[in-house]
């Protein structure tokens, strides 16, 4: 191998290695946020099938982008129509009300799913930007 190919091969390692950290975060940053819509909307759906009445309030359950802090965030502000608290009162129930909880096990139900995505994601974009 002459020296112009061995130079050109670590020019092109260098670049690489150098947008390894911008490619890397936006694999993640996508693979994040795309977990916390399925739990959004699967927290939704087990809302929907344990109550009646209350699908403004699953409607109502979105997905915050607070990546300045590195996460999203699955909130449920409930709707303007109804008890501020209500989201609250239906997850943990009230002492006239059993709970109906839908935000825990949607993230739950999520967690090995997140950690196997962001483990590949971050390998499939590590390869990437190096080869």
């Amino acid at each position: 191998m002459d020296g112009s190919a061995v130079a050109s091969g670590l020019t092109a390692l260098r670049a690489g290695i150098e947008k390894l950290d911008a490619t890397v975060t936006a694999a993640l940053k996508a693979t994040a946020r795309a977990s916390a819509d399925r739990i959004a909307a699967h927290a939704a759906q087990l809302l929907r099938s344990q109550t009646h009445g209350t699908g403004r309030t699953a409607d109502a359950i979105r997905v915050l982008d607070e990546t300045d802090r590195k996460q999203y965030v699955v909130n449920s502000p409930g709707h303007p129509d109804r008890p501020a608290n209500l989201p609250m009162w239906l997850e943990f129930g009230t002492r006239y009300m059993t709970a109906k909880p839908h935000m825990r096990p949607a993230g739950d139900a999520e967690t090995e799913r997140y950690k196997t995505n962001m483990v590949k994601a971050a390998e499939d974009a590590a390869l990437k930007a190096l080869t």
